[in-house]
């Protein structure tokens, strides 16, 4: 048919093996508070530890970083989960978020992160008016 060789064309099913489909490293926050983080940031550097430090930037409250250490820091980190079924990464940050006057049902998405150095980063789209104004105040 009008010149197409039909001999080079390579077919695969996206649906079948998506699981093997890499993707950017990523954190779901769930409205229930719950982070899980993919494999492809699994592989980068939750694996290798058991717990993650959790922090926000006092200047800009949208930028939530996070650290991946092997240990607990003097209880100050939150441990992580694995689901053995699906090799998921999880923790629940509840408790941070609700130290921090975030509501987790208003920031509820899977982010793209940036690492820088030992940080793992993320901006969240918004935070709730009442927590901007509680920051101006202090």
């Amino acid at each position: 048919m009008n010149g197409v060789n039909y001999m080079t064309i390579e077919f695969f099913n996206l649906g079948k093996n998506s699981r093997n489909i890499i993707k950017a490293p990523s954190i779901n926050v769930s409205k229930a508070g719950r982070l899980t983080f993919n494999r492809a940031l699994t592989e980068l550097v939750v694996k290798d530890n058991e717990y993650v430090l959790i922090g926000q930037d006092k200047k800009n409250p949208r930028i939530i970083a996070f650290k991946f250490v092997p240990d607990d820091q003097n209880g100050q980190a939150f441990r992580i989960s694995v689901i053995k079924q699906t090799n998921s990464y999880y923790t629940s940050a509840l408790t941070f978020f609700r130290a921090k006057h975030i509501d987790p049902e208003s920031i509820a998405k899977t982010y793209e992160v940036k690492i820088e150095n030992d940080l793992v980063i993320i901006e969240l789209d918004s935070l709730q008016e009442s927590f901007l104004n509680e920051l101006e105040q202090e």
